[in-house]
């Protein structure tokens, strides 16, 4: 990634090490680019605590969160230099899919969010604008003032998994004013086991459960109570069947119903944003 953002002197680049293995610093700090800021955290807090530690220390215009394992395309920062203007909030983009190790694309319709820019920007109805907004939720695809950041107190959430959904959801209901750029400028380089591909323990499956039923709260709350926004349990079942299997969906739904309060408690866990939207 850091070998991919150009050195010039208007490019803050901020690491956050979330507490890695202290061979793994040492070879971050061995990194040599034009205005790197390393900063090593001495306690885990996941991605998002990472994010809002790097946040904190940004001093530009204009901020973007990025995975460590991807690239930006090799026009990106040109890019962003012709649409940036003082009165935007934040620019979004499109997603290139590549093979790990490799510059070949691989398709990416399986990317959801990308999915739900392309069809927006080719036909920019109120359906296509709902997925835009309510379905876009990953930070990588998004260049985002800093000054709306701060004065709407914008931040990742500190959880385990899926940290990013409400930072995005917070950018995009928020802002006044965006643009798209019709563009791959982000490339997402596909790994056959990365943390989100890999096989999942019970327990945290209920932790994707958990953050999709917070958001299930929010798409009730605003009247999108259907797929692919609100995702009742039958629906959820079905896919665990189909991807793991009959008995670990069983054993899934048991652990779940065990935990009946955290999950009620997870349906309101977004609902104050609706209701500062609305102030």
């Amino acid at each position: 990634m850091i070998a991919s953002i150009p050195e010039r002197g208007d490019i803050q680049v901020v690491v956050v090490d979330d507490c890695s293995r202290q061979d793994e610093v040492s070879a971050i700090r061995h990194i040599s680019h034009k205005n790197l800021q390393i900063l090593s955290l001495d306690k885990n807090g996941g991605a998002g605590a990472a994010r809002n530690v790097g946040l904190c220390y940004a001093r530009g215009k204009w901020v973007t969160f990025v995975d460590a394992d991807d690239t930006f395309a090799a026009d990106t920062f040109e890019v962003f230099d012709r649409n940036v203007d003082p009165g935007l909030d934040y620019l979004c983009y499109f997603v290139r899919v590549v093979k790990e190790g490799t510059n070949d694309p691989v398709g990416n319709s399986f990317l959801y969010f990308d999915k739900a820019v392309r069809k927006y920007v080719k036909k920019p109805n109120k359906a296509n604008e709902n997925m835009f907004l309510y379905r876009n939720n990953v930070c990588w695809n998004k260049l985002v003032s800093i000054d709306f950041i701060r004065k709407n107190g914008i931040r990742f959430e500190e959880s385990v998994v899926n940290n990013d959904v409400y930072f995005a959801l917070l950018v995009a209901l928020f802002a006044k004013k965006y643009k798209i750029v019709p563009q791959e400028l982000y490339e997402w380089r596909l790994q056959q086991m990365s943390m989100t591909q890999g096989h999942r323990s019970i327990e945290r499956e209920f932790l994707f459960y958990i953050q999709a039923q917070k958001r299930n709260g929010l798409y009730k709350r605003v009247g999108l109570r259907y797929y692919p926004y609100f995702r009742p349990d039958w629906l959820y079942f079905l896919h665990f069947v189909k991807k793991r299997g009959v008995a670990d969906a069983l054993r899934f739904s048991e652990y779940k119903a065990k935990r009946k309060e955290e999950v009620k408690e997870a349906q309101k866990a977004y609902l104050h944003i609706i209701d500062n939207l609305s102030k």
